[in-house]
């Protein structure tokens, strides 16, 4: 699995500073938890390629201080927009669409209101 640069302070994945294999245990260990009182929990399958897998994010736009666009998700339990350039989880595709290239296009929807950033608390 590659390491996200943004893990440390983006709150859009929980998992990423962990192995794979480690998540995955994790994560069935929480279901057993949660479910075996309801009967047999089966064991979760693991991907081969747990990277750019994802075809639906959430991520938000906003203004830095001075009035560029930002595009990306927020420090865990805060407002503050990170802003970045490209997710590992997302499926390729996004991830042209946040890249540095592309950002002209987020601009232009933005200017033709298309699209909404939260407005700055500076």
């Amino acid at each position: 699995m590659n390491s996200c640069i943004y893990s440390e302070y983006c709150g859009g994945c929980q998992y990423q500073g962990i192995d794979y294999k480690t998540q995955l245990k994790h994560k069935q260990d929480t279901l057993n938890d949660l479910l075996s009182d309801f009967g047999q929990v089966e064991e979760i399958i693991g991907m081969e390629d747990p990277d750019n897998y994802r075809n639906k994010v959430q991520f938000s736009f906003g203004y830095d201080e001075y009035h560029n666009i930002l595009c990306g998700y927020y420090l865990p339990d805060s407002h503050q927009l990170i802003d970045i350039k490209g997710c590992i989880l997302a499926d390729e595709g996004i991830n042209k669409i946040i890249s540095s290239r592309h950002r002209g296009m987020i601009t232009g929807l933005v200017q033709t209101r298309l699209l909404l950033p939260l407005s700055p608390s500076f």
